[in-house]
Order: C-alpha cells, then structure tokens, then sequence
C-alpha cells in the first residue's frame, strides 16, 4: 500500500486492532477466472506459533472457488474515513483531502480441508458475536444437520502473510490549528464515519507540522517554472 512517510503506520497493535474492529475486508487476487474480488470476514488466529488471516466464503463464488493453493492475494480492511473540506482550515488555504485508517495484508492463499469448516465458522461467529452488535449467538446452537448443511456451501481458508502495511492518514501534514479545526468539525459531523474518524485523531494523539509541508509536490517535483 502506498503510503507518504507522514502517514505510514508501524505499530502492531494498530494493525490488530483496526482487523478487529474492521473485520469485513476485500480480498484481491488472480483465479482461474481472471482477476477478482471479494467481500468477506475475517480474523486473525494463530497457527503453529504464527499470525495467519483467516476468512471463509461462498462456493457458489466461482472466483474464490477456482484460486490455487500459493496465490498472491491481498487483503484490504478499512477503518473510518471521512472527506475534508478546506473550508474547515483557519491557519492556511489548503485543498480537499480525505483521512482514514487502512490495512493491508499480502499473503499466500491456503484452502482449508472440509473437516476444518466448522471451527472456522465458530471463529468467525465468535469474534463477531462479542462486539456490540452481538447477541451471544453460537454455531452450537444449531442442530448437527443443519450446521453440516451450511458448511457443504462454504470454501474456508487462510492466508500465509507475506507482508502487512497500515496507514493512518488523520491529517498529520496540516498545522496544529488546522488538526485541531479537522477534528472539531468532524466531532460534530452528524454522519458518525466522520466522528470516528475525529476519535482516531484524538486516539493517535494526532501532532500537526511545525515547519513547510512536506506533501507539497513542490517537495519532490521542484518549483512550478514558467512556459
């Protein structure tokens, strides 16, 4: 994931943390049928001592049906983000801009043998049953036929990481005034994407610049000249 140095995010727990909060992610990879995509949940767990993803899906999905053992697949989860507008800015003029939290997780595909399906999906219920849209429901109570039913229908797997890159983009190129006048507004934005996003800033603590902006492209393209 491409990502300014202002913004980059190194911080392990940040990862978790935004995985669990953001479970449903996008996987991207190349199948049988060509490139595609997905929309599914996911969690971390550990496997021989070792952090892997793991996500379940559909079998009816002919792409994710047909992706090999050992492809390159991506992994997209977004936190909160919210549009800027310049009209907020009090300490210098600025242009319309967009701050949000993202992960990305780089990794082999792996499928996982029939008798694994319904751990996974116990998993899956578990880690999302206990967040606060959860009622403490369980896979356990369903009947035996009916749970073996469901999972007929479902292709579970992980994912072996390669790589995972993170971005907090919250405004950290701006002037103390301006982070300070983005994240009030934000708080008192009705749509409640844009509040989470102003409780992230407050969260990382969020510290404007002190000296000239670093993501001006007169930085790392020279001055504008004259035709």
């Amino acid at each position: 994931m491409y990502q300014p140095v202002e913004f980059q995010e190194h911080d392990d727990k940040f990862v978790s943390g935004l995985v669990a909060a953001h479970p449903f992610g996008v996987i991207v990879g190349a199948g049988h049928t060509g490139l595609g995509a997905a929309h599914l949940p996911f969690q971390f767990v550990q496997e021989n001592g070792v952090r892997v993803l793991e996500g379940h899906g559909a079998i009816r999905n002919e792409w994710l049906a047909s992706l090999q053992d050992g492809a390159e697949v991506i992994v997209i989860f977004s936190g909160a983000h919210s549009y800027i507008t310049p009209g907020v800015y009090q300490a210098e003029p600025d242009v319309p801009t967009w701050n949000y939290t993202a992960v990305h997780v780089r990794g082999r595909y792996r499928r996982l043998p029939e008798s694994d399906i319904a751990g996974v999906l116990e998993r899956t219920v578990q880690h999302n049953e206990a967040g606060v849209m959860g009622s403490g429901w369980s896979t356990s109570s369903m009947s035996v036929a009916d749970l073996r039913s469901l999972a007929r229908g479902v292709i579970a797997f992980r994912i072996d990481t390669i790589d995972v890159s993170a971005g907090r983009k919250l405004s950290q190129d701006k002037l103390q005034a301006d982070v300070d006048a983005v994240e009030a507004h934000l708080s008192a934005c009705p749509h409640s994407g844009a509040r989470e996003v102003a409780e992230d800033m407050r969260t990382a603590e969020v510290v404007g610049r002190s000296g000239a902006p670093s993501t001006d492209p007169g930085e790392w393209l020279g001055p504008l000249t004259e035709e």
